[in-house]
């Protein structure tokens, strides 16, 4: 086996255990979008809040739940994406 092919299999070990010990469920996308960026909150997450905000749950249950530090914001950034685009396709 080559470098590249033991950094890669390395690589992807660490995505396979992380899925695994993440205090909640990743799937394979989410846990090699959390290795490249471990701050970065995904966009299914950010779903997951504004569906349950609507349900009525507190910002604190949220936040409980999805094991996100600040779950408004996610929220907030996920409605001002989907402003954007209403935008831009009015524009085209």
């Amino acid at each position: 086996m080559s470098r590249n092919d033991e950094i890669i299999h390395a690589y992807n070990i660490c995505a396979l255990v992380l899925a695994i010990l993440y205090p909640r469920p990743l799937s394979a996308e989410e846990a090699f979008a959390k290795m490249d960026n471990p701050h970065r909150e995904t966009g299914m997450r950010a779903e997951d809040a504004e569906m349950l905000r609507r349900a009525g749950s507190s910002w604190a249950e949220i936040k409980e739940l999805l094991g996100m530090r600040y779950p408004h914001s996610a929220v907030h950034h996920l409605r001002k994406h989907r402003r954007n685009k209403k935008i831009q396709k009015r524009h085209q």
